[in-house]
Protein backbone atom coordinates (compact mmCIF):
# COMPACT_ATOMS: atom_id res chain seq x y z
CA UNK A 1 0.00 0.00 0.00
CA UNK A 2 1.32 3.44 -0.98
CA UNK A 3 1.71 6.21 1.60
CA UNK A 4 0.08 9.30 0.05
CA UNK A 5 0.55 11.53 3.11
CA UNK A 6 3.93 12.67 1.81
CA UNK A 7 2.61 13.27 -1.72
CA UNK A 8 1.63 16.83 -2.61
CA UNK A 9 -0.22 17.32 -5.89
CA UNK A 10 -0.82 20.95 -6.89
CA UNK A 11 -2.97 21.99 -9.84
CA UNK A 12 -1.30 24.92 -11.52
CA UNK A 13 -2.29 27.06 -14.51
CA UNK A 14 -4.36 25.96 -17.48
CA UNK A 15 -2.45 25.68 -20.74
CA UNK A 16 -5.01 27.65 -22.75
CA UNK A 17 -6.79 30.91 -21.79
CA UNK A 18 -10.43 30.98 -20.66
CA UNK A 19 -12.07 31.75 -24.05
CA UNK A 20 -10.40 28.69 -25.60
CA UNK A 21 -11.43 26.50 -22.65
CA UNK A 22 -15.05 27.66 -22.95
CA UNK A 23 -14.91 26.82 -26.66
CA UNK A 24 -13.46 23.41 -25.77
CA UNK A 25 -16.27 22.74 -23.31
CA UNK A 26 -18.89 23.69 -25.93
CA UNK A 27 -17.08 21.52 -28.47
CA UNK A 28 -17.07 18.53 -26.06
CA UNK A 29 -20.75 19.03 -25.28
CA UNK A 30 -21.66 19.22 -28.99
CA UNK A 31 -19.57 16.13 -29.69
CA UNK A 32 -21.30 14.16 -26.93
CA UNK A 33 -24.76 15.19 -28.17
CA UNK A 34 -23.82 14.23 -31.74
CA UNK A 35 -22.40 10.95 -30.43
CA UNK A 36 -25.67 10.16 -28.62
CA UNK A 37 -27.77 10.97 -31.71
CA UNK A 38 -25.55 8.92 -34.03
CA UNK A 39 -25.39 5.99 -31.59
CA UNK A 40 -29.19 6.02 -31.37
CA UNK A 41 -29.45 5.96 -35.17
CA UNK A 42 -27.00 3.08 -35.31
CA UNK A 43 -28.86 1.05 -32.69
CA UNK A 44 -32.45 1.90 -33.63
CA UNK A 45 -32.23 2.00 -37.42
CA UNK A 46 -29.05 0.00 -38.03
CA UNK A 47 -27.61 2.83 -40.14
CA UNK A 48 -23.99 3.83 -39.79
CA UNK A 49 -23.06 7.46 -40.21
CA UNK A 50 -19.54 8.81 -40.56
CA UNK A 51 -20.62 11.47 -38.07
CA UNK A 52 -20.24 8.82 -35.34
CA UNK A 53 -16.42 8.67 -35.35
CA UNK A 54 -16.33 12.40 -36.12
CA UNK A 55 -18.41 13.15 -33.03
CA UNK A 56 -16.04 11.05 -30.91
CA UNK A 57 -13.08 13.07 -32.20
CA UNK A 58 -14.90 16.39 -31.61
CA UNK A 59 -15.84 15.37 -28.04
CA UNK A 60 -12.30 14.20 -27.26
CA UNK A 61 -10.73 17.31 -28.80
CA UNK A 62 -13.04 19.56 -26.82
CA UNK A 63 -12.21 17.68 -23.64
CA UNK A 64 -8.50 18.09 -24.28
CA UNK A 65 -8.88 21.83 -24.93
CA UNK A 66 -11.07 22.37 -21.87
CA UNK A 67 -9.08 20.38 -19.30
CA UNK A 68 -5.36 20.53 -20.18
CA UNK A 69 -3.32 22.10 -17.37
CA UNK A 70 0.03 21.95 -15.59
CA UNK A 71 0.50 20.15 -12.27
CA UNK A 72 3.30 19.83 -9.74
CA UNK A 73 3.70 16.65 -7.69
CA UNK A 74 6.15 16.55 -4.79
CA UNK A 75 7.08 13.42 -2.83
CA UNK A 76 8.60 14.64 0.43
CA UNK A 77 9.76 11.22 1.70
CA UNK A 78 11.54 10.15 -1.48
CA UNK A 79 12.68 13.74 -2.29
CA UNK A 80 11.52 14.07 -5.88
CA UNK A 81 9.22 16.37 -7.79
CA UNK A 82 7.53 16.16 -11.15
CA UNK A 83 6.17 19.01 -13.25
CA UNK A 84 3.78 17.55 -15.76
CA UNK A 85 0.99 18.29 -18.19
CA UNK A 86 -2.39 16.76 -17.31
CA UNK A 87 -4.61 16.00 -20.33
CA UNK A 88 -7.79 13.96 -19.79
CA UNK A 89 -6.15 12.08 -16.91
CA UNK A 90 -2.91 11.29 -18.74
CA UNK A 91 0.38 12.67 -17.36
CA UNK A 92 3.40 13.81 -19.35
CA UNK A 93 6.52 14.89 -17.45
CA UNK A 94 9.61 13.52 -15.74
CA UNK A 95 10.78 13.16 -12.15
CA UNK A 96 13.67 15.17 -10.78
CA UNK A 97 15.39 14.59 -7.45
CA UNK A 98 16.41 17.03 -4.73
CA UNK A 99 17.98 16.77 -1.29
CA UNK A 100 15.88 19.45 0.43
CA UNK A 101 13.88 22.61 -0.20
CA UNK A 102 15.79 25.68 0.97
CA UNK A 103 13.01 28.24 0.89
CA UNK A 104 9.51 29.08 -0.29
CA UNK A 105 8.84 32.67 -1.27
CA UNK A 106 6.00 34.71 -2.79
CA UNK A 107 6.37 37.29 -5.57
CA UNK A 108 3.80 39.82 -6.73
CA UNK A 109 3.55 39.56 -10.51
CA UNK A 110 1.82 41.81 -13.02
CA UNK A 111 0.26 40.02 -15.98
CA UNK A 112 -0.88 42.29 -18.77
CA UNK A 113 -2.91 41.64 -21.87
CA UNK A 114 -3.00 43.99 -24.83
CA UNK A 115 -6.26 44.04 -26.77
CA UNK A 116 -7.50 46.05 -29.73
CA UNK A 117 -11.06 47.01 -30.53
CA UNK A 118 -12.67 46.98 -33.96
CA UNK A 119 -11.71 50.64 -34.37
CA UNK A 120 -8.08 49.81 -33.68
CA UNK A 121 -8.00 51.45 -30.25
CA UNK A 122 -5.55 49.48 -28.09
CA UNK A 123 -6.17 48.83 -24.42
CA UNK A 124 -4.04 47.09 -21.82
CA UNK A 125 -5.58 45.03 -19.04
CA UNK A 126 -3.36 44.44 -15.99
CA UNK A 127 -3.89 41.79 -13.34
CA UNK A 128 -1.85 41.48 -10.16
CA UNK A 129 -1.17 37.92 -9.06
CA UNK A 130 0.82 36.39 -6.23
CA UNK A 131 3.02 33.46 -7.23
CA UNK A 132 4.79 31.15 -4.81
CA UNK A 133 8.10 29.54 -5.73
CA UNK A 134 10.25 26.98 -3.96
CA UNK A 135 14.03 27.12 -4.09
CA UNK A 136 15.71 23.72 -4.09
CA UNK A 137 19.15 22.85 -2.76
CA UNK A 138 20.32 22.68 -6.39
CA UNK A 139 19.52 26.39 -6.81
CA UNK A 140 16.59 25.67 -9.11
CA UNK A 141 13.42 27.69 -8.50
CA UNK A 142 10.12 25.89 -9.18
CA UNK A 143 6.71 27.55 -9.50
CA UNK A 144 4.58 26.20 -6.65
CA UNK A 145 1.17 27.93 -6.66
CA UNK A 146 -0.70 31.09 -7.72
CA UNK A 147 -3.56 33.14 -6.30
CA UNK A 148 -5.12 36.60 -6.65
CA UNK A 149 -5.06 37.10 -2.87
CA UNK A 150 -1.83 36.87 -0.91
CA UNK A 151 -3.37 35.68 2.37
CA UNK A 152 -5.10 32.72 0.64
CA UNK A 153 -1.82 31.75 -1.01
CA UNK A 154 0.07 32.03 2.30
CA UNK A 155 -2.44 29.77 4.05
CA UNK A 156 -2.01 27.12 1.35
CA UNK A 157 1.79 27.46 1.61
CA UNK A 158 1.56 26.79 5.37
CA UNK A 159 -0.28 23.55 4.56
CA UNK A 160 2.38 22.60 1.99
CA UNK A 161 5.16 23.28 4.51
CA UNK A 162 3.50 20.99 7.08
CA UNK A 163 3.12 18.27 4.42
CA UNK A 164 6.76 18.62 3.32
CA UNK A 165 8.02 17.90 6.83
CA UNK A 166 11.81 17.42 7.01
CA UNK A 167 12.25 18.07 3.28
CA UNK A 168 11.66 21.81 3.95
CA UNK A 169 14.55 23.57 5.70
CA UNK A 170 13.50 27.21 5.30
CA UNK A 171 11.61 29.64 7.48
CA UNK A 172 7.81 29.75 7.69
CA UNK A 173 6.24 32.17 5.20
Amino acid sequence: MRDNTSMIDIKQEFILPLPFRVFGFIMALAGMIALAVNAYQLIAFNTFSWWLPGSILVAAGGGIIATAHYRLRINAHENWFKIYVWILGFHQGKRESFDHIENIFVNRVVESTRMSSYTGHPSVQKEYLFKAFMKLDTGEKIHLDTDNEEHKLNSRIDIYIRQLGDAYRGQPV
